[in-house]
This record gives structure tokens, sequence and C-alpha cells, in this order.
């Protein structure tokens, strides 16, 4: 059933990123004629950039809706607790007797509208697990991470600060060094000779590592 659950939600993101892409196709078109002037034109439909469309989707994705399955095994349900209100509502109106079939009617409607997964929104079955705690064998913490940004630490690190350790790291190498007479600066090697030198190349690197959890 999970398997089922998965292929379902797939389905419907797949038709989400569909109806995005064309819901973004643009025309563009094409003058031709003497000296500029549009005697004739050709239109053509184009997509987004490849960026434009991943900023879209990226959108989409971070208001993502949790669903469920229906009972039907077709249907995705929004998981909202927000929908319990309608309800409550709706369990009233049938204990009094001054509303009307109509008011249940329509009170019925507005719950089954807020539980279907819109059909231009993403959906997910379940969270995704916090990698920055450490409590599932798919998560180690955040604890002994790496990074080289001050720009990324703050994610990485999951906003919990790092330690910032210095670090010195030796090497050696060759390099060709191209020399032309009386000429200080390097010139085309097929004109002059060149040089293979080994040297040892000294780096500073800082490097911040989290500190325990």
């Amino acid at each position: 059933m999970a398997g089922h659950s998965i292929r379902i939600n797939t389905v419907h993101n797949n038709r989400v990123g569909r109806r995005l892409l064309a819901a973004n196709v643009r025309e563009q078109c094409k003058c031709h004629g003497v000296s500029g002037s549009c005697v004739t034109k050709t239109c053509w439909r184009t997509v987004p950039k490849l960026e434009e469309l991943a900023s879209l989707i990226k959108k989409k994705y971070e208001k993502a809706q949790q669903v469920i399955l229906a009972s039907d095994s077709f249907t995705l349900i929004v998981d909202k607790k927000e929908s319990s209100v309608l309800d409550g509502r709706l369990s009233l109106i049938g204990t009094s007797s001054a509303n009307t079939r109509r008011e249940q009617r329509f009170l019925k409607n507005k719950v089954q509208q807020a539980k279907l997964a819109s059909r231009s929104e993403l959906v997910f079955l379940e969270e995704s697990p916090d990698y920055c705690l450490l409590e599932n064998e798919n998560s180690s913490g955040a604890s002994g991470r790496e990074c080289f940004s001050l720009a990324d630490c703050e994610q990485i690190c999951c906003s919990k600060g790092w330690n910032t350790r210095k670090a010195i790291f030796i090497r050696e190498f060759s390099i060709n060094i191209l020399y032309r007479k009386f000429v200080k600066n390097p010139v085309d090697a097929n004109l002059f000779g060149v040089v293979m030198l080994n040297v040892k190349h000294v780096a500073e690197r800082l490097y911040d590592t989290f500190a325990d959890d």
C-alpha cells in the first residue's frame, strides 16, 4: 500500500509540474523586412528558461501540502487540522432542526473542497527527517560537520553555532615557469624555454567545524 501511495503522490506532482510549465509558455515573434520593417512576422511558443522554471517549482515546494490517501485508494486528501473545523460545524447542523438540507449540502461540499489536494500544488506524504537532530538512523546530527564559508555554515550547522579552526597544509608539486631573456614576465612557451621546478606550497585555510550537540 505504501508503494501505491508513493505512485499516486508522484503522478500528482508530475502533473503539477507539467501544468506549471504549460502556464508559463510564452509567445516570441521575429519581424522580417527591409531596414528593420516588419513586413512579415514569424511567431513561435517557447518554454521559460530553466532557472526561471526552477524558481517557480521551488516556490511551490516551499508551500507543499501534506496529504494522505483516501479510502478509494486514488484520491489525495490534505492532512490538515484546519479541515476538522468544518467537520465540527457540519455535525452541529445535523443536531439543529432549524438548519435546512441545503445548508448541510453546502457545508459538505466545503468539507470536501478543504480536504482535496489542490491540482496546482505539490504534495508529500511524510515529513522529511530533521537532519539537524541525532534521532534516527538516517541522520548523524549536526555534530562534526565541516563548512568552509560563513555563508554556508549558518545552514549546515543548523544555526547552532560552530568552532573555527585554522590549519596549515604543506604539499609538494611541480610547476612550469616560462621565461624570456631580459624579460621577467612569462611569455609563449613555443618561443622560449620551460623550466620545471619542484617547490613546496604552503597554504593556510580556515575551516569551521560545528561543536558537539
